[in-house]
């Protein structure tokens, strides 16, 4: 079947647009010439014959019975506002006001943003050491909560960290609750027999939500969401209307045209393109092993596609180390935490590219002073207690006041803070700031980490915090 992006560009040769966008696909727009580099030549509206994302019964219709086949899901469902709208959508068909939610403290933003939007109520369940969240912390939520009948993990983490899917779906299956996977960072997981991994949807979760962008061949924005065989008819129905609800009503056609691209092509080639890239992040681990003050963490429970490289036994911060890949190199590193910096591969690398990543590391290496008794900075943050919830705090329009970072213990979070990357929220509105999180933020800004606020912008030391007026809660 023809390709979205021919389709494109065969009907664009032939029309004239009386339509939407308004830049007409006019190319040689006196001053404009920012069009002829952003593809909108093939920038075009819901017209005739081109289908609709929002109600796909053609090219797009096909093209996601495509990827339902590659992933093994009972459906897929393409989106062009990443895997944040996907994650909206999904929280939003399957919670309500007042439901009671088992999820993972460690979940990205969007998360928190649609229990926020629906009025659910959140369990927090605490990471292990390494991110992941296990089986049994989740059986023992379910048993202190057995009205919850949604269960929310992130698989695999920022850091590539695999929790183990196929229990946690056996545990939700035997409370009755649904399982939903941010797998945004897994997109990768299941194709070529799993050789990275397996998906979340073939180990039993009932909705899953993919950044293509991240991993895989497609442009910034592409994500997909599946739907397991489990999840039913109407499950299915309800995740279809509740990602039109959050998708805009005129989504992208060149980003749709990316995602089959992509969907294709690892439908047709995906056997030589994905163990391709899988053998160069296993030469690269291998040749590694040479390092003797910087660490590259070994793939073990994680994703091999993530280099995370631990600076804890240096006297460099992981900060420090990404500048200098930045900076002396051009390189630019996914993130960087107070000890770890992120190196992501994706199936577009090649052995150049880790061979110019290889050559830096081992120069930074050999350059570094060993610190010795290098302890890793904590990896989660300790988990707030809890006043009241973040949508309880929206709803009464409590009034917050801003109060030095210093003078916060004891007080009630207005506001969100956050790292980003990986954009897991330190604390929460409706959070208490204690000892224990002030100096988690006060170390984690100390080693030249940026955290960001709803109201702050960038928190430092001397920065202040929204919290909610004391005579709130009076």
């Amino acid at each position: 079947m023809e390709s979205v992006l021919s389709l494109l560009e065969r009907y664009c040769g032939d029309y004239i647009p009386m339509c939407m966008p308004g830049h007409k696909r006019n190319l040689s727009l006196p001053h404009a010439e920012y069009l002829s580099h952003l593809a909108a030549g093939i920038d075009v509206t819901e017209c005739a014959g081109l289908d609709n994302l929002n109600s796909p019964a053609g090219i797009f219709l096909e093209s996601e019975r495509i990827a339902a086949s590659l992933w093994g899901a009972r459906r897929s469902l393409y989106l062009v506002n990443g895997s944040t709208g996907g994650i909206l959508a999904a929280v939003y068909a399957m919670a309500g006001a007042g439901d009671e939610v088992i999820c993972a403290r460690a979940c990205h933003r969007s998360v928190y943003s649609a229990l926020e939007i629906t009025g659910a109520v959140p369990t927090f369940v605490d990471s292990l050491p390494d991110g992941s969240v296990s089986a049994g912390a989740v059986e023992s939520a379910l048993q202190n909560h057995p009205k919850a009948r949604l269960v929310i993990i992130t698989s695999p983490t920022y850091d590539g960290v695999i929790c183990d899917v196929e229990k946690i779906a056996d545990v939700c299956r035997l409370f009755g609750a649904r399982l939903f996977v941010d797998e945004a960072h897994g997109a990768h997981f299941g194709l070529c027999g799993g050789i990275f991994g397996k998906s979340a949807i073939s180990l039993g979760a009932d909705v899953s939500v993919d950044s293509l962008h991240k991993t895989l061949p497609s442009l910034t924005g592409t994500a997909i969401m599946h739907i397991g065989e489990g999840a039913g008819a109407e499950l299915s129905a309800r995740l279809e209307a509740a990602a039109v609800m959050f998708m805009t009503s005129s989504p992208s056609y060149i980003l749709s045209s990316s995602i089959d691209g992509c969907v294709r092509l690892l439908f047709e080639h995906g056997s030589e393109i994905i163990p391709a890239w899988h053998s160069l992040c296993e030469k690269f681990y291998e040749r590694c092993k040479s390092l003797s003050a910087v660490r590259l963490l070994p793939p073990d429970g994680r994703d091999i596609s993530k280099l995370v490289f631990d600076t804890s036994g240096t006297d460099m911060t992981g900060a420090d180390f990404a500048a200098l890949l930045r900076e002396k190199y051009h390189i630019e590193p996914e993130a960087a935490s107070p000890d770890t910096v992120l190196a992501m591969t994706g199936a577009g690398d090649t052995e150049r590219t880790l061979e110019a990543l290889l050559f830096a590391v081992s120069e930074i290496d050999a350059a570094a002073a060993p610190r010795a008794g290098g302890t890793r900075f904590p990896k989660n943050p300790p988990t707030p207690k809890r006043a009241a919830l973040a949508s309880d705090i929206k709803k009464s329009g409590a009034p917050c006041e801003a109060v030095p970072l210093t003078n916060a213990r004891g007080r009630v979070s207005g506001e969100y803070i956050w790292a980003y990357p990986p954009g897991v929220p330190i604390i929460i509105p409706g959070e208490i700031f204690d000892d224990e999180i002030i100096s988690f933020i006060n170390e984690t800004t100390a080693k030249k980490i940026e955290l960001f606020s709803n109201f702050g912008g960038l928190i430092s030391p001397s920065a202040t915090v929204s919290c909610i007026k004391s005579d709130f809660f009076a």
